[in-house]
């Protein structure tokens, strides 16, 4: 949508010649001056004459102005780009000199910028206020990288550079930093440094690195100075862990709000607080990669506005599995609704057992279901330890990841049997409340006969790149990264559309990126386990891919031992071969079967993963990433083909 070309004269008219009185604001790149046009009003920003700042930035702005046009951007009106002589004084003289004038004419912002707006200590409006400037933001940046030709990257995301309406509506403004580039995944080198420090990433200001991630990490500050204020920002960066600052900024805000005769309202407005800051945290990660993209930030607050709209349509009693309560811990639930909802964890209600715990089904009062699990402990965990870990697992969002609503960690006294008598015994609840998934488990659908399974090649190849995704979020995308260590088919779950959904962290080690870790014990599967996992105790992300190829290879020739037969060791070749002559054969017995040669060369390309991934050496297996890009044909395999190791045969 192109603007309004104005000359000078006219400007200076709406403005009584630029008039200090009609000025509205002033920063290091131009004065603001509040003009009526047409009985609207307007804002005039007049563009100070500074080094580093010419007519290429101002075309840039004037460009990319022009592209957009979404509620959480402010609005063009026009421009003006005027030259002409003015007679000046230099070096005690008169002379002619040339004088450029860029001018930029917007929609008027009656609340200001946000930053008159952050205290010290907090954002000096309300929480509901704050919540929409954060979503609109967010929604606002999201456009500039994801709704354009080429996408923006808008490179100077500030306080002082988001405005608000007279209804408070958020709108970035200031794109004269901005850059179009080609895809959001392109990143670049710059020598040029500029900005304002404190919301430049560190990749920036130690290596001129410009990526999409440039902008979320600003973001990141952005939000954290909303919900913390300025002094928290800085708080949260130099005094206090990450969980310590979670926490205060989510006791500040306990104190502001004012609760609710219905108790919901209440808790939900902290649900998204703590959202928010946990959000934010990743946004500001030091290393690039761990920062979520905005697209994936935009679907998060989508998802969670998504699920209080569900909490908030069942009864008040029944919400309280759905919602924090408000004790010490806010995804703590109690004891007792558990029980209620599990029929006091009765047999009919047993969904499945293994060797972390029973899993039974909780019946909400509106017929909604839940999984309960309830945990065997071989070695009972402190309270803090288990509420630091249930909480680690609530930042687990993802498609491919089984969603965690609550945990509970509670002592009750019981009566029991001890040397002829009866005495009470404290004994100790853990237990996990997760989403339930009708269809069960994925080795419910692996048999030696697999052509009678009931699932066909596309829902299997979408099982295959589901569970790839999930395990890629674990290892690369996580707040802290996680190495899950019992990946197998019973803890793969299928919901309703057969989306698989990884399960069951019992086993689960926190990592860093590049760290190989040493136990004395492990636990898992065998026919799953990594050689060097199961003989060593070596531990590494790599562990995690063996047990992908396992399963990979399980998914397509549906035997249920360890992973191939004993003839595996003649020829690779002539394995899959076999295995893809007996899909031919099956898909040609399918009536008007479309895709044969595709989905076969598909099923061949999916076993040859598998066999890559079982490689006894671990270096010599892909990362997920590199799986997922075999899969969706971005990677060549021929270098892992080249170096594949037929493992030994072993048995279950």
């Amino acid at each position: 949508m192109d603007s309004t070309c104005f000359r000078l004269h006219q400007l200076e008219a709406i403005t009584n010649n630029f008039s200090g009185d009609q000025k509205v604001g002033s920063g290091g790149y131009g004065d603001v001056y509040k003009a009526v046009l047409n009985g609207e009003e307007i804002a005039v920003k007049k563009l100070h004459a500074l080094q580093g700042l010419d007519d290429e930035d101002f075309r840039n702005e004037l460009c990319n102005f022009n592209k957009v046009n979404h509620k959480n951007i402010i609005r063009l009106i026009g421009y003006c780009h005027d030259t002409h002589e003015r007679c000046v004084e230099y070096g005690g003289e008169l002379i002619l000199a040339r004088i450029v004038e860029r001018l930029l004419c917007f929609e008027y912002m009656q609340g200001g910028s946000l930053d008159k707006h952050i205290g010290d200590e907090s954002c000096l409006l309300d929480w509901a206020t704050c919540y929409r400037i954060i979503q609109g933001t967010c929604e606002g940046l999201n456009h500039l990288h994801n709704a354009q030709e080429k996408p923006i990257f808008h490179l100077d995301l500030k306080p002082s550079n988001i405005l608000l309406d007279n209804n408070i509506t958020p709108k970035i403004t200031d794109l004269h930093f901005s850059t179009r580039v080609a895809s959001t995944e392109e990143y670049y080198k710059t020598e040029i440094i500029r900005g304002t420090m404190s919301y430049m990433p560190p990749e920036y200001i130690e290596c001129g690195i410009v990526s999409n991630k440039f902008d979320v990490f600003s973001l990141g500050a952005v939000i954290i100075r909303v919900v913390a204020g300025n002094k928290g920002y800085y708080r949260g960066h130099r005094e206090l862990s990450r969980t310590q600052f979670i926490e205060l900024v989510v006791e500040n805000w306990k104190g502001r709000l004012q609760p609710s005769s219905e108790y919901r309202s209440h808790d939900i407005d902290i649900l998204r607080v703590r959202t928010c800051v946990e959000m934010a945290l990743r946004c500001v990660d030091r290393d690039r990669e761990k920062r979520p993209c905005i697209e994936d930030i935009v679907h998060e607050l989508e998802e969670l506005e998504a699920e209080i709209k569900r909490i908030m349509s069942v009864p008040l009693e029944e919400s309280k599995v759905l919602i924090p309560q408000m004790r010490s811990n806010p995804y703590h639930l109690p004891l007792q609704h558990l029980k209620d909802i599990t029929d006091n964890f009765c047999d009919d209600r047993k969904l499945g057992s293994g060797g972390f715990g029973v899993v039974y089904k909780g019946v909400l009062q509106n017929g909604n279901m839940v999984a309960v699990k309830k945990l065997v402990m071989s070695t009972p965990k402190s309270q803090n330890q288990f509420e630091n870990e249930g909480d680690l697992l609530m930042t687990l969002k993802h498609p491919n990841i089984v969603r965690l609503l609550g945990y509970c960690y509670e002592t009750e006294l019981i009566y029991v049997p001890y040397k002829d008598k009866f005495v009470f015994a404290q004994d100790t609840q853990h237990l996990l409340c997760l989403e339930y998934m009708p269809n069960g488990s994925l080795d419910n659908y692996i048999s030696d006969a697999y052509v009678s399974s009931g699932l066909d090649w596309h829902t299997r190849y979408k099982v295959i790149e589901g569970i790839a995704f999930g395990l890629k979020y674990l290892h690369e995308e996580a707040t802290v990264p996680i190495i899950h260590l019992d990946l197998k088919p019973p803890n793969i779950l299928l919901d309703e559309n057969f989306v698989p959904k990884i399960t069951d962290f019992g086993l689960s080690r926190l990592f860093h990126q590049n760290q190989t870790i040493h136990t004395a014990t492990y636990t898992g599967k065998f026919g799953y386990m990594a050689l060097e996992y199961q003989l060593r105790g070596i531990i590494t992300p790599m562990a995690d891919i063996f047990s992908l190829g396992v399963i990979i290879m399980e998914v397509i020739t549906g035997h249920r031992k360890y992973p191939y037969p004993d003839d595996i060791r003649k020829s690779s070749k002539d394995f899959i071969e076999r295995e893809v002559q007996k899909w031919r054969i099956k898909l040609q017995e399918e009536p008007g079967y479309v895709s044969l040669e595709a989905d076969c060369q598909q099923i061949e390309k999916c076993i040859q993963i598998g066999l890559i991934c079982v490689n006894p050496e671990p270096t010599k297996r892909p990362t997920v990433k590199k799986i997922i890009d075999m899969l969706q044909g971005l990677e060549s395999m021929e270098w892992y083909i080249r170096n594949e190791v037929t493992p030994p045969v072993a048995h279950v």
